[in-house]
């Protein structure tokens, strides 16, 4: 379980970084439709919100250490 958690940890950490930089570039948001750029944003925020989930899920399966 711990590895397929890393291993969406890694997928997700891509779509962000993809996001990211769709979303950092001036042309895409000047010249895309309101709706597309809302629609990245809001995706962009499932990932990141996805991301914290896996991590905190791989939290829980490595417990505490000490």
């Amino acid at each position: 379980e711990r590895q397929r958690l890393h291993k969406e940890i890694k997928r997700v950490d891509d779509l962000i970084a993809q996001g990211e930089a769709k979303l950092g570039r001036r042309e895409f948001v000047e010249r895309a439709p309101a709706e597309v750029v809302a629609k990245e944003r809001e995706r962009l925020a499932e990932n990141r919100s996805l991301r914290e989930k896996f991590t905190s899920s791989l939290g829980w399966i490595d417990g505490p250490r000490g």
